[in-house]
Formats: C-alpha cells, sequence, structure tokens
C-alpha cells in the first residue's frame, strides 16, 4: 500500500500515454474499485442490507488503515515520481517535457528532485534560477551565455500534449512550477572595514536617523539583495544604444508576482563581533542595492510612453488628482495597488511638490489677449482641488500668486488680481467692478484666498489707493477706474489723491496743469505724452461737477492749446470778410452776464471775431503749442483760428457747417454760444440779430466797446517763428497783398456794420 498512490477524479490525465508514462514509475490506485465501493454502499443503503454495509465498512477500514482513504497529495506523488525520473544519467528531452506537462495538469507542486532542460541541453533543478520565456522576449535582454544556462529549452513551449496552454501559464504563474519568468534577485554580502566606511553606507541609503554601535569591533557587512553583476554590465552596454532598456527591465519586474521582490526590498548593514555574532546597527530596513540603482534611471513609463527617473513621477492619489496633465504621472498599468510598496521604494510621488506648475500654466495664458477660456477654467478646477489636500506652505503661495498677480479672468475677459476682483456685482454702488466669471465663481478656491463677495465703495478706493503712479495701465484696470471716477468722483480725489490722465495712467492730482472735458473738448490724440500724463480726463464728469471745485480749478486744456502753423503755407487766396461773422461778433459782445470775469472774458473773444477774416486755402497742417513750446505732432485742420483769421480748408459749405461752429466753439466753451454759432452759420444779418435778441440778454450796442483792435496776422508768431521769408522771395505773398487791400475800414468801430450781407444766406459768395 504504500507504493501506491490515489489520484483523484476530477484529476484525470490528458491521456492512456500520460497513465503510461506515470504506470513506468509509479502504482496508482484503479479508479474502478473506488467506483465500485460507491454502488456497493448505495445498494446496502436502499436495500437495507446490514451485512452488506458492515462489508463496505470493513473494506472502507481497509482504505484508510493503507493509507489511501483519500487522494494523494499530487506534489508528493510528482515528487516521487521525479526522484526515480531524473536519477537516469541519459534522459529523452521529450520525456522531461511530458513530465514537466502531467505535473502541471495536475497542479502539483515541484520538489527538489524535480529537473527542467534549459536552453544549453542540460538537466536543472529548480534549486537553480530557471527562466520560462514563453515569447522570446528576454533573449535580447539577457546575455547569451546567461540565456543558454537559465532559460527553459524551447521544448518545453512546443505543442502542448499532456496539458492545456492555458493550464501551463496557470502554472508557472503560480509559483508551484517553481519557474521563474525574470532573472532572480539574488542575496548578497559585502565587508565593509571601519565604522566611518559603515554610516557612510548608511547615508547613501538615505538613512537619517541614529545608528548604534553594539560592539568594540570594525567589521561590518552589508546584507542586501540585487541583480547580478552580469546583467547589471549587460544592460549598461545596452542602454548605450537602447534608451528604452531600463524601462523594459523594470518591466518585466512589475510582471512578475509579488513575492519576487518583496523578500527583496530591504538590506541592512550589521557589525560583527570578534565571536562572529552579527548585530543589526539600525532599528529600520535600508534600501537595497537593485532599488538605488533603479531611483537613479528613467525606468518607468509615463502616461504618454516616455521614460522617466521614479522621482520625476507622479502616482494618482487625490492629492495629485488636480496636476493631471500638468505633472507626468507613472503609466496606468504600473500604478496598481499590489505594486504601490514598490512604487513608493522606487521613490515616485504621491503628492505634488507645490502649485508652481498650475501657476505657471495660468501665467502662460495671462500673457494671451484673447485666452481660451475653457483652458483658464480647468486650471482654476485644478487649484481648488489641490487646495483641499495640500500643505499650509501651498496654501500661502497659491494665495499670493492669485491675490497679487493678474492671473484671474473676469466676465469682461479681462485679467485682474485677487484683490480687484469680485464675486458678484454691484453696478449701483461700485459700477464696472472685475466680476470672477460665473462658471468658477462657486469654487471655494476664491474664498480660501480672500476673494471679497461683493464690491463696495470703501474697498475700490482701497484698490485704488494700491495702484502704482505713473504706469500704463491694463484696459480692464482703465475701464473699471473710469467708471468708478464717474460715481465716486469726490471721494476719489480727495481720499486717493489722483485721477486718470489723457495717456490713461493713475497719476497724483498735483502732476495735473490741465483737464478736458466735455464742455471743452479738443482733439487730443495728437498731443505729446507729457501733456496727456499733465492734463485730467474729466469727459465722464457731469457738468456740474467739472464746472466747480475742485475740478474747476485746472484751466482747461482747449483754453491753453494754441495752434500754429507747421511749415510756411502756400496757395492762399485773397482773404475776405464774411458779413455774418462780423455780425456775430458784434452781437456776442453785447451778451450780459451776472459773472463779470465771465463776460469780459466772452466779449475780449467775440472783438477777435468781429475783426476775423475769412482765409481759404488747399491745406492746412497745424502744431499745437502750449506757453510757446510744441505741445503735439503736427496733423492736417480743416478750420484754424489763429490771429483774427479764420483759415479754411476748401470744403463743401455743408461740412463747413459743422466744422466751422464747432471750432469757433471750443474757443467760447459755453454750449449757448456753440448753439448760436451753429445757427447763425451763413444767416443774414437780421436772422443773426433775432436770434441773439431772443436767446440772450443783450447790452445796447452804443456801449460796447470793441476796441482795442486786435493783433494783424504776424507770419513769424503764426508759423512758430521757426520759418523766415527767403531772401529772394517777392516782398509780399498773397497773404501781404490781401492784408493791403483790407483796410482798418473794414473791421466794426471803424463803420457802421452794412444791413445787407455781401453773401448768400447759404455762406457762398453771391
Amino acid at each position: 500500500a504504500e507504493q501506491i498512490v490515489r489520484l483523484g477524479e476530477k484529476r484525470l490525465l490528458q491521456s492512456d500515454a500520460d497513465w503510461d508514462f506515470l504506470a513506468k514509475h509509479l502504482l496508482v490506485l484503479n479508479q474502478n474499485w473506488l467506483r465500485f465501493f460507491a454502488e456497493q454502499r448505495r445498494d446496502a443503503d436502499e436495500h437495507q442490507d446490514d451485512y452488506l454495509q458492515a462489508e463496505i465498512h470493513a473494506a472502507y477500514a481497509v482504505l484508510k488503515a493503507s493509507g489511501i482513504d483519500d487522494v494523494s497529495d499530487v506534489s508528493k506523488v510528482i515528487e516521487k515520481v521525479a526522484a526515480i525520473f531524473f536519477v537516469q544519467k541519459s534522459v529523452n528531452i521529450g520525456d522531461c517535457v511530458q513530465i514537466a506537462q502531467i505535473a502541471s495538469k495536475l497542479g502539483a507542486s515541484l520538489g527538489p528532485s524535480f529537473q527542467f532542460a534549459t536552453r544549453d541541453n542540460f538537466r536543472r533543478s529548480i534549486t537553480s534560477v530557471i527562466v520560462f520565456d514563453p515569447n522570446g522576449s528576454l533573449e535580447g535582454l539577457l546575455p547569451d551565455d546567461w540565456c543558454k544556462e537559465h532559460l527553459l529549452h524551447q521544448s518545453y513551449s512546443a505543442p502542448f500534449k499532456s496539458c492545456t496552454a492555458e493550464e501551463w501559464s496557470h502554472w508557472v504563474s503560480t509559483g508551484r512550477s517553481g519557474l521563474s519568468r525574470f532573472a532572480q534577485l539574488t542575496k548578497k554580502k559585502t565587508g565593509i572595514y571601519g565604522r566611518a566606511k559603515a554610516l557612510a553606507e548608511l547615508a547613501r541609503r538615505g538613512f537619517a536617523g541614529n545608528s548604534f554601535q553594539p560592539f568594540v569591533t570594525s567589521n561590518y557587512a552589508i546584507d542586501d539583495w540585487d541583480f547580478d553583476d552580469v546583467l547589471w554590465k549587460h544592460w549598461l552596454q545596452l542602454s548605450s544604444s537602447d534608451e528604452h532598456v531600463w524601462s523594459k527591465v523594470m518591466e518585466h519586474v512589475f510582471a512578475q508576482p509579488v513575492p519576487f521582490w518583496k523578500s527583496a526590498t530591504s538590506a541592512s548593514v550589521v557589525q560583527i563581533a570578534s565571536t562572529g555574532n552579527m548585530r543589526s546597527i539600525t532599528h529600520t530596513p535600508l534600501v537595497p542595492d537593485w532599488i538605488l540603482n533603479f531611483r537613479d534611471l528613467p525606468c518607468l513609463p509615463d502616461t504618454r510612453g516616455f521614460c522617466r527617473k521614479p522621482v520625476d513621477l507622479l502616482r494618482r492619489t487625490p492629492e495629485t488628482e488636480s496636476l493631471i496633465d500638468v505633472e507626468p504621472f507613472i503609466h496606468g498599468r504600473f500604478d496598481t495597488e499590489s505594486n504601490r510598496p514598490l512604487l513608493i521604494l522606487l521613490d515616485v510621488r504621491s503628492t505634488p511638490t507645490g502649485p508652481d506648475r498650475l501657476l505657471n500654466c495660468l501665467r502662460a495664458l495671462a500673457k494671451s489677449e484673447l485666452p481660451l477660456v475653457h483652458e483658464v477654467e480647468k486650471w482654476y478646477l485644478r487649484l481648488d482641488q489641490m487646495t483641499n489636500a495640500c500643505s499650509t506652505q501651498d496654501l500661502a503661495s497659491i494665495t499670493q500668486a492669485l491675490l497679487e498677480e493678474r492671473l484671474i479672468l473676469t466676465e469682461s475677459s479681462g485679467w485682474a488680481t485677487g484683490t480687484s476682483v469680485f464675486l458678484s456685482s454691484d453696478e449701483d454702488d461700485v459700477p464696472g467692478a472685475a466680476v470672477i466669471r460665473r462658471a468658477v465663481a462657486d469654487l471655494s478656491l476664491w474664498r480660501k484666498i480672500g476673494v471679497a463677495e461683493r464690491p463696495t465703495a470703501d474697498r475700490a478706493i482701497a484698490w485704488l489707493k494700491t495702484v502704482t503712479w505713473h504706469e500704463p495701465l491694463m484696459t480692464e484696470d482703465l475701464r473699471r477706474i473710469k467708471a468708478l471716477l464717474a460715481r465716486h468722483a469726490l471721494r476719489i480725489w480727495n481720499e486717493c489723491g489722483g485721477w486718470i490722465s489723457l495717456a490713461g495712467e493713475w497719476v497724483p492730482k498735483e502732476s495735473l496743469s490741465f483737464a478736458l472735458t466735455l464742455r471743452s473738448l479738443v482733439p487730443w490724440a495728437h498731443l505729446h505724452v507729457g501733456i496727456k500724463n499733465r492734463t485730467a480726463n474729466f469727459q465722464r464728469l457731469p457738468f456740474d461737477l467739472s464746472d466747480s471745485p475742485p475740478f474747476s480749478k485746472l484751466p482747461s486744456l482747449a483754453s491753453r492749446l494754441e495752434d500754429r502753423f507747421n511749415l510756411t503755407q502756400t496757395g492762399f487766396g485773397r482773404p475776405e470778410r464774411k458779413a455774418w461773422i462780423t455780425q456775430l461778433g458784434a452781437e456776442i459782445a453785447r451778451i450780459s452776464l451776472d459773472d463779470g470775469e465771465e463776460e469780459t472774458r466772452i466779449r475780449n473773444l467775440a472783438a477777435q471775431l468781429a475783426y476775423t477774416v475769412w482765409q481759404s486755402s488747399p491745406s492746412l497742417e497745424i502744431v499745437p503749442y502750449i506757453d510757446g513750446i510744441p505741445a503735439g505732432t503736427a496733423k492736417d485742420a480743416d478750420v484754424v483760428w489763429l490771429d483774427n483769421v479764420l483759415y479754411v480748408k476748401t470744403l463743401p459749405n455743408a461740412r463747413l457747417a459743422k466744422l466751422i461752429p464747432d471750432k469757433l466753439g471750443r474757443a467760447f466753451i459755453r454750449p449757448d454760444i456753440a448753439a448760436a454759432l451753429s445757427y447763425c452759420f451763413g444767416r443774414s444779418l437780421a436772422e443773426i440779430t433775432e436770434y441773439m435778441e431772443e436767446n440772450f440778454t443783450l447790452s445796447d450796442a452804443s456801449v460796447v466797446d470793441l476796441q482795442p483792435e486786435p493783433t494783424r496776422v504776424n507770419r513769424e508768431d503764426a508759423f512758430g517763428g521757426a520759418h523766415k521769408r527767403p531772401t529772394d522771395a517777392p516782398e509780399q505773398t498773397e497773404v501781404d497783398q490781401a492784408d493791403k487791400t483790407i483796410s482798418d475800414e473794414d473791421f466794426p468801430g471803424s463803420r457802421p456794420i452794412p444791413t445787407e450781407p455781401d453773401e448768400s444766406p447759404s455762406g457762398e459768395p453771391a
């Protein structure tokens, strides 16, 4: 009975040939006996045959006493066969394959007697490293000599007869076969002499604790795990021509069962006593050599397939979720729960190094005038995720960047700092406030960094106080400040002490010399930047504010600008006097006002208008001056009123009907006089007088003194004193001839104003 083995009903072999093979080396209990016993027991129970039941009971007692009452351990069965089969000096390779496939069919765990044939046609015990390479992927990764000695013979991958390919593959993967899928990590011990070297070895392996010295000797040793030196040498040679060799090696490591590397994840430095006793000098395990080596190699692929060092990669965790598509992550096929301990040993990170990468993405997008909104919102969502699990230091970095830098995209697609944006708007109190985009306004990120819920006048003014002087403002800020100035002009002027200049800069009010209002609007785009920065932009102020202190204390830009011709003008025709201009000047000079100073100013201008002559020209180019200094660049003009001469470009009368009143009206800076100029253009003297009497309070014409006569045309003054007449030029130009033909009698005050105009009501010559 000791020579007999019993195989289970469900573990029958593939064919009779397999039974015959085992029969040569093994005695197997005939399954028919067991079937017979089962049938007899069933019959005895059905017929209540006590005698038969007793016999069956006795038969099972014999099986139990013989040790074959249960299925024999197939592992012991195969070990018993292997002990007989492999003692032979010469064995056919086919028989070696057959017994291995039978063991696979039975699912046996092989013992030390079992042998496999390797590619050099030698039989080796499973105590040696024997590697099964089903697809030939290891042949190019391992040295040729090593492959011949350790790779399983190709015949084992030939047609499967005694088991199926699936059964063979499963058997190998369970480890019962004793075969490996890759070169094994082997334990090694290296001697060290001297405590200094031992401590240096601890530091190399990342040990930062306190070591101790159990003995007084200087003998130390490192208990370590690593691949064979032959393999390292071969991989280094391959890496010179194949940059992916390290990832291929590591991919095979991850493909192994966890026990392959689990027992090789720690090392220790031991001190050896003179008696031979050994004690570790640390309480915690150290990192083994093979892990240290792979930490410094590009051995792991990221999600895009690029090979990187482990420390450059992240694992997918709640803390790193926000950095997907920003930081490189390890490929998903390696980022598994079973591989996690090995990934931690390799220094694959599970927490982000900081928010810099996300913030840099926002900084890059903020440089674009038309950013991709969905991209910006995506990074806000990632930052919001990060703040849910980040450190206090990282949250401080995020807060500082978003509050101080223009990284927040507003609803109007502008960029702003966190201190200047709000979660919702209040157009009644603070118009034009920058509001965070609605799609991301609900993120907890904004409240964590301190973005205000709603704008208030106090917050807006506090923000204005932080705006840097004399720096061009961003479009978004300029729009916002202009809206605030229109709503809280007095508070901003008094509390902030600044205003917006024509150059679009925030400047101290002390640096302002002029003002531009809607009432005194003049073209200013061609003015020099210095003049623009000295001019306050009051265009959004209502008239009652701009006409009252402190805003009225600044002189209007229009009153200080003086147009001069850029170059000597040619092509002038004969100057002529327009009766409607002379009459209108005389009538305006009769206006009575409550403000004596304003009345004097208006009457002086009216006297100048009354003495003004009409000078047509094909082209006009002027330069603005302030206090005798050029204030801007030259520009073409349609109408110029200069030194009692109204220079008019040759244009259709319909267009002049708008240009001339507009030009003259800017000098008077009064809407009622501007309306009179528009109405009276080209009209008869009677109509002009009637209009003025109906719409103004006029003094008696006899008391109006239009003297002294304004100065005549001074050519050098008109041309900025920079263009002298050539010595060989004629004594008088066409303008000079015109001046001679117009006598003092042609100006009001020397003779009565004619009752009928010299031109038709349309303004064209009669």
